[in-house]
């Protein structure tokens, strides 16, 4: 019997080796595939360690700590392995190294106090080694007190080891000079006790001093502990509270960390102190860009006052960019400190660029910084390496153009800031006056024409060199061309020619300047008449609409029995008015009868696309007062005496719901086309019992992306509140939007009827553009899978599920989005480069914001701010011409000056009001048009 138990737990064994053999043969080309995906790396270092492959475990581990910064279980983990493995100098050297890399990762006391209690022992064992001399441990000591003396939580540890080492050198007397050794002991206890941090009745280096002291002659404690333990208690009273919220709070306790950091620097603290407090910050939030960059400034200052922390910020900032790659300021911050340290700083601006920045501004930071740097290298002399020097700086500009075009087009460098900066140092710098000419020439060309601040800093710069010609033509182009700040062109070449100029050439600048204006103000005026005419259409036409429905055949009833419309209101309802048109400069305006007028009730509000007209009936009120707040086409409501709770349709597939349900009804939006009612009733089913699911349709009988799920109580409600774009309520890989169906009041505005999206940096979101446009949801899953736990893939389509070549990538964790962006980006995907960002989607209306990333085949955008003089009406080259009309050019018309054109009576084209005889070839070649 024990021979055939332990054959089968032989056989248990054999079959959970061999599927550990597998496993690690799949992680092992997994991460081959993506070095990123941090998952794969914690599981591929605990399977080798369960099969006790040590060198692949070390290697694992190595490829592991190139790519990601280690928390301190896991170099806790891999440097205990490693020590119980020393067997030589040489490996005990190894380790040593290993310490070294451990601590520039996290601040951690555990790290330290081992790295301490190990450099002890092998002082012990071989004594006689450089690496382990009594100089080069305590060398180690003295680091490990920099780093964590003055660590709350975990200094003690770290003093105790300290303190045991020196007392273990006097008590063997393997130092020479007893006296020293003991002073040296009374030192290290003196600083153990003046430092502010955890004590209690058994820990702490208060017991050690008594201990201590009843070894003395006198046995009494010498009076500066004592004073340096009052000291270490006021200091420990001060910040007390805010150690006490960092103890309760949960992880990673941000808040409470920027409370103990603002504490430190309000309270002007050492350097020491203050950098302590970032770093436990950083310990427990190591992606929080708030934290890396008041740590980052902090430490720029510090090197600024004191040469020495010059090093010491340039590990802050790399380390900075370990963890949040995607943050172009902490590139920049690197570039600088490494600049400053006297390295060279272009390998930084190049792996800055290909690291996923996440919008455009990042990149155009980042090429503006790289140019400037390119800049600062270009020497006075010689000649050939200046030439040399000034070459390379154009060709980081040329390529930081083509880059920001090709990916972002005019919205990569909107304001044109690396032109004219090219441009300023081409003229000002290398005095090139022709480049700098040319700079300008291209931005005009490239879409900048119509932007004043383009021309006037031009202009600045021909005054600056003395060319008043060149000046004068600049500012004169400038007022025909620009249109988003014309009176700041206008009245600088008025201020030129006053200065510079005759004056003839003043007179000549100002006529120029108001034909100009009068053009700009008529125009402006003509906009604003366009925009009220076509307002007041929209209202009257509204107004029409509302008439007419209150003056059509209907009974407005229910199923308790609700008010009708009395034959009185049908004998007076008045018939529908026929719309018409008047054509006037692409004006529409719908002509009402005056008698009608006067009889329509007060106007209500305008209607918002989306939302429910506002209107009210007669005295009865049974008509339809407001719609809930949530969502567009919200149900409508009816005020019944006994409501049955039912929703009912409407016409044009309108839900019309009784208001006593809506405390049991919830609004559901962002739903896919393809949603019904039973895959929405499946969801939501766990919430509790369903009455009914309502989805709001089209009249062609299509969903609009919303419905109405109303529930038996509203217990159930909160519920399905709690399923708001949760995991649990994605429907077709569309995250669900649950909000309650409230009840607006009548002078309430109506909400947006658009999703209520996130706006700003979401960190464990990506944005993937360059897609393939026949590529899926399910293969962007594929390819984004191995880099750890997706939350949601969602494929942007237009109505007909075509692709629009963009998606949507969420992620679980934000360090898994971060090793997807480093490993995704301008990789190859179904033959196309990809390019990954982090989601950062502008607030609404903020269109500064916005980074569009236009695919590199649909060529430049064009840009939609530019001023065209010449209506779209007269930029047809060609017309139908027939008896009695001109033919229209963009010139105006045929056979005249443009301005001696009469306009048609009406806003039409252009009529031919001369009495000019027509012969038959005239008429002939009409018809060869």
């Amino acid at each position: 019997k024990k021979m055939a138990e332990n054959d089968g737990s032989s056989g248990s064994e054999d079959e959970a080796d061999e599927q550990r053999s597998e496993l690690i043969v799949k992680l092992r080309r997994s991460l081959k595939a993506n070095p990123y995906h941090y998952d794969s790396h914690i599981l591929f270092i605990k399977t080798l360690k369960e099969a006790a492959e040590l060198e692949q475990l070390r290697h694992a581990r190595t490829k592991m700590a190139d790519v990601y910064p280690l928390t301190e279980e896991l170099w806790l983990d891999w440097l205990r392995d490693e020590i119980e493995l020393v067997e030589s100098p040489r490996a005990r050297v190894k380790v040593v190294e290993l310490f070294g890399q451990a601590v520039e990762d996290y601040l951690s006391p555990g790290v330290w106090q081992l790295y301490c209690q190990f450099m002890a022992d092998s002082h012990v064992i071989d004594p006689t080694a450089d690496t382990f001399s009594l100089d080069a441990v305590r060398s180690v000591f003295d680091k490990a007190i920099a780093a964590v003396g003055q660590h709350y939580t975990g200094a003690n540890r770290v003093w105790a080891n300290i303190y045991n080492f020196e007392l273990g050198q006097l008590e063997s007397g393997a130092v020479a000079g007893t006296e020293a050794q003991q002073t040296r002991v009374q030192t290290c206890l003196r600083r153990w006790t003046a430092a502010p941090i955890n004590t209690d009745a058994d820990a702490g280096a208060w017991p050690a001093v008594v201990a201590w002291a009843a070894k003395l002659p006198d046995g009494t404690i010498p009076e500066g502990f004592t004073h340096a333990r009052s000291v270490a208690d006021a200091a420990r009273a001060k910040n007390a509270q805010i150690e006490a919220e960092i103890a309760e709070a949960e992880s990673p306790r941000l808040e409470a960390f920027n409370k103990l950091i603002a504490f430190e620097l309000a309270a002007e603290s050492t350097p020491d102190r203050v950098i302590l407090a970032y770093e436990r910050g950083i310990a427990n939030s190591a992606l929080s860009v708030e934290l890396w960059h008041g740590y980052g400034e902090y430490s720029d200052r510090a090197a600024a006052a004191i040469p020495d922390r010059v090093q010491a910020a340039l590990r802050v900032h790399r380390r900075a960019i370990r963890n949040c790659p995607w943050v172009a300021s902490f590139w920049t911050r690197l570039a600088h400190a490494t600049e400053r340290s006297g390295q060279v700083a272009k390998p930084v601006y190049d792996q800055a660029l290909a690291a996923g920045l996440a919008a455009s501004t990042d990149f155009l930071e980042v090429w503006a910084n790289y140019a400037e740097y390119m800049q600062r290298l270009v020497p006075a002399d010689p000649a050939d390496a200046r030439l040399s020097a000034i070459d390379e700086w154009r060709g980081v500009l040329d390529r930081a153009a083509a880059h920001l075009k090709q990916y972002f087009g005019r919205g990569g460098d909107p304001n044109a800031r690396l032109g004219l900066y090219r441009a300023r140092v081409e003229a000002t710098r290398f005095r090139d006056i022709e480049a700098a000419r040319a700079t300008h020439t291209a931005l005009v060309a490239d879409g900048h024409a119509s932007q004043a601040h383009v021309w006037l800093a031009q202009a600045r710069l021909e005054q600056a060199l003395g060319s008043d010609s060149s000046c004068r033509q600049t500012l004169s182009e400038a007022v025909q061309k620009v249109s988003d700040d014309p009176e700041a062109v206008c009245q600088a070449l008025l201020v030129f020619e006053r200065d510079a100029g005759s004056l003839d050439d003043y007179g000549r600048a100002a006529q120029k300047v108001a034909t100009r204006l009068k053009i700009v103000s008529d125009r402006r005026a003509a906009t604003v008449q366009k925009e009220v005419v076509s307002s007041n259409a929209t209202k009257k036409g509204a107004n029409k609409k509302g008439a007419d429905k209150k003056g059509a055949d209907k009974n407005a009833t229910d199923k308790k029995g609700t008010n009708k419309i009395g034959a009185a209101d049908k004998k007076g309802a008045e018939k529908p008015r026929k719309e018409k048109r008047k054509r006037g400069d692409d004006v529409a305006a719908v002509a009402v009868d005056e008698a009608t007028d006067k009889s329509e009730k007060p106007r209500g509000e305008k209607r918002k696309r989306g939302a429910d007209d506002e209107s009210a009936d007669g005295e009865g009120g049974g008509g339809v007062v407001a719609g809930p707040v949530a969502g567009p086409s919200a149900p409508k409501r009816r005020n019944t005496e006994a409501g049955d709770g039912k929703m009912e349709e409407g016409k044009d597939g309108e839900v019309v719901v009784d208001t006593s349900a809506y405390p049991r009804t919830v609004f559901l939006k962002n739903l896919s086309f393809n949603s019904e009612e039973p895959q929405i009733k499946e969801v939501f089913a766990v919430c509790g019992t369903i009455e009914e699911v309502r989805l709001v349709r089209n009249s062609f009988g299509k969903s609009k992306g919303f419905a109405y799920v109303q529930f038996e109580s509203e217990e159930s409600v909160v519920s399905a509140l709690a399923m708001d774009r949760h995991s649990s309520s994605v429907l077709d890989f569309r995250p669900v939007y649950v909000n309650k169906c409230e009840e607006r009041k009548p002078d309430a505005p109506a909400t947006s009827s658009g999703p209520t999206y996130a706006t700003g940096l979401e960190r464990n979101k990506l944005y993937v553009t360059g897609l393939s446009y026949s590529l899926t949801e399910q293969e962007i899953r594929d390819f984004f899978e191995p880099f750890g736990e997706l939350t949601a893939v969602r494929l942007a389509t237009s109505r007909n599920g075509q692709s629009k070549g963009y998606a949507f990538v969420e992620f679980a964790d934000d360090k898994v989005a971060t090793a997807a962006l480093i490993g995704g980006n301008n990789q190859m995907l179904k033959g196309r480069p990809i390019t990954v960002a982090l989601s950062n989607p502008p607030k609404k209306g903020d269109q500064s914001a916005t980074s569009s990333a236009p695919r590199s085949d649909q060529g430049p955008v064009r840009p939609t701010s530019e001023f065209r003089p010449v209506p779209r009406a007269l930029n047809r080259t060609r017309k139908r011409v027939g008896l009695g009309m001109t033919r229209v050019t963009s010139a105006g018309v045929a056979g005249k000056p443009p301005g001696e054109s009469g306009a048609a009576k009406g806003g039409g084209v252009a009529a031919d009001n001369t009495a000019a005889k027509k012969n038959n070839d005239f008429f002939a070649s009409l018809f060869k048009k």
